[in-house]
């Protein structure tokens, strides 16, 4: 008679999962450059956010909750450094070893390491806050702009590996781009190329991988 009892509620489950998973829709921001899978309209809030080096610049978080699970994308554009020119690299450059520190100091951390999305290179962690939960960061830089994705999730929730995975910096038309993947330190101005081309693209012919598809 229990088991029976329990079939209903295994159902129920099951329903409002894959329902909640049809929610989920690819945002694409051509303002702030990047795309992410979010379950829902994103809310965007406007904080405050000073550099390593005293620099002000304005933080916009962009955030979905699905259940208990909280997902956000926070992009500071550091554009226009308060640091003389000449100098502003340094803070550039160090903007996500920063954050990634900030992240660090929230809890116990369990993961820290290098990791790279679309070959862009940044810091994957996964902090234990006091409360239990987990959040699951990855941290970015590219064309001056810093990008923090986190997923806060509740303690013995699943990573919430997919959302990070959907997350990829974008042209102003909102297509996904990609760096070739070579023996080389990644620098800002590298040419982009086509997903799985081993072809340098001119720097003056940068080719999203959408338009790489349509050509092929």
């Amino acid at each position: 008679m229990n088991a029976l009892k329990l079939i209903p509620a295994a159902l129920l489950f099951f329903y409002a999962s894959a329902a909640s998973a049809l929610n989920w829709f690819e945002y694409v921001n051509t303002e702030d450059l990047f795309t992410v899978n979010f379950p829902a309209e994103p809310t965007l809030t406007e904080a405050p956010y000073i550099s390593e080096y005293g620099s002000p610049f304005i933080a916009k978080r962009y955030s979905a909750t699905d259940g208990s699970v909280q997902y956000s994308v926070t992009v500071v554009d550091m554009t226009n450094s308060a640091r003389e020119e000449g100098r502003r690299g340094t803070e550039w450059r160090g903007a996500t070893g920063y954050a990634a520190t900030a992240i660090r100091q929230t809890g116990e951390v369990t993961f820290d390491g290098y990791a790279e999305i679309n070959v862009i290179p940044g810091q994957q962690l996964q902090v234990t806050l006091p409360d239990g939960s987990r959040n699951f960061a990855n941290v970015h830089f590219h064309k001056h702009r810093l990008y923090i994705i986190e997923a806060i999730a509740p303690p013995g929730a699943p990573p919430p590996a997919h959302f990070q995975a959907s997350w990829a910096v974008t042209d102003e038309a909102g297509n996904r781009l990609r760096y070739l993947e070579a023996d080389h330190s990644f620098p800002d101005d590298y040419p982009l190329a086509r997903r799985g081309d081993e072809t340098l693209v001119n720097e003056d012919d940068v080719i999203s991988i959408g338009e790489a598809q349509t050509q092929n």
